[in-house]
């Protein structure tokens, strides 16, 4: 399932009228159950620049006219986004919000729960204005502390003078999901709005993670949460195999090495994505008075069925469509199961011409059209760094 060319169709998009002095924009992804989530986001970046791409996907036998349930239901999807963004407007302690609403058409109900995770990304990425951005996923939020530190003028000018070759990693924590709704929220906040005493208190009394360490170590521990915790400067973090930080980037590298528009669903899209960084010689430090805080939630069906977790999940329709049976490639398995492993098999190809100084990014089409006509990108090819077709130039090259 992972592989399938992702075909987006834009219906609206919304922008802003307000504009901010912070050199950072958030950029996201979101489908229509989360968008509760995106607000939450929104409210803990007051003032910042935020840009999401929302994703509807439409399941129809035919790929030309909407039918007119699915023209009803993208039409709805407009009507949902855009109170949201009204009531974001009308809030002065807010992001400053720019949303994409696509849909995309199939005839699998399977396909339709595997979000074309990485697209999505490629998608709001291209809407960020700034020079330095930050891929956060829909169900984080930023510390207060990172929106003081930005709405200082100077700390901003030196965070973009640092970061033409510097991933800033942004330690994620992620809230016990043993405790009530209200208690979530109540450790959310206080984590958010906290300093690193609170943090550290928190995990002592088990309230609060660092995120992966119940489950999936490898995507963090090299952050080294002990180490930020006790450290007033940011340090240089060793790279290993798996890591999949949350961090600000330099917008210009960023779409040089964009998402990997093959990976669909749960598996290896963020790890790739960073492998990727790693290998262009980006090199990974950890901010010492910002963060992220993650707050568990209602799973899709793909991330319930990875977890085993299917009692728990927004569509038990889409766990039965990723658990149908099919026979591909002389494999009888599940829908879901073979999506699982053609996303190892990326993952692994991926690496493996890393290594090689064969590795080329695949953003997709419709990315790299964009890539090639928008007018900021005109820079990058003067550096070389993108041809004219908006494809890479150069390809990676390994340490």
């Amino acid at each position: 399932m992972s592989g399938v060319p992702v075909s987006f169709r834009l219906r609206r998009v919304w922008w802003s009228a307000k504009t901010s002095p912070f050199p950072v924009t958030i950029f996201t992804t979101a489908t229509l159950d989360r968008l509760d989530m995106l607000e939450t986001q929104c409210k803990s970046y007051p003032g910042g620049p935020h840009a999401a791409a929302v994703y509807v996907p439409l399941v129809q036998e035919h790929g030309g006219e909407l039918t007119i349930p699915n023209e009803q239901l993208i039409a709805l999807a407009e009507s949902r986004v855009q109170a949201l963004f009204d009531r974001m407007e009308g809030i002065v302690n807010a992001c400053h919000m720019h949303v994409l609403l696509l849909y995309e058409v199939t005839s699998d109900p399977a396909l339709a729960h595997l979000t074309p995770i990485n697209g999505l990304r490629n998608a709001a990425l291209l809407a960020v204005r700034t020079p330095l951005l930050v891929m956060v996923d829909v169900d984080l939020c930023v510390s207060a502390s990172l929106v003081r530190f930005l709405s200082e003028p100077s700390n901003g000018d030196k965070l973009v003078a640092s970061s033409s070759n510097t991933f800033w990693v942004l330690p994620a924590w992620d809230v016990s999901a043993g405790l009530s709704r209200v208690e979530i929220d109540h450790i959310a906040e206080s984590a958010l709005a906290g300093d690193k005493m609170t943090l550290a208190k928190l995990w002592a009394s088990g309230r609060l993670h660092w995120f992966g360490q119940l489950y999936f170590q490898l995507g963090h521990a090299p952050t080294n949460y002990t180490r930020w915790l006790l450290s007033r400067k940011s340090y240089l973090i060793d790279y290993s195999i798996g890591y999949e930080p949350w961090g600000i980037l330099s917008r210009d590298r960023q779409v040089v090495v964009p998402y990997d528009a093959r990976f669909r669903g749960c598996y290896n899209d963020k790890i790739t994505q960073v492998v990727t960084l790693h290998h262009s010689r980006i090199l990974f430090r950890a901010l010492p008075n910002a963060w992220v805080v993650h707050r568990p939630h209602t799973l899709n069906p793909a991330a319930g069925i990875a977890k085993n977790r299917t009692g728990s999940t927004t569509s038990l329709t889409g766990v039965g469509s990723l658990s149908e049976v099919v026979s591909m490639y002389g494999k009888n398995a599940s829908k879901f199961e073979h999506h699982k492993d053609w996303s190892h098999v990326l993952l692994d190809d991926s690496i493996v011409r890393m290594l090689a100084a064969r590795y080329r990014p695949f953003p997709g089409r419709a990315y790299a059209y964009c890539r090639s006509v928008l007018p900021w990108m005109e820079n990058l090819k003067r550096q070389n760094l993108i041809s004219g077709d908006g494809t890479r130039r150069r390809r990676l090259r390994g340490r």
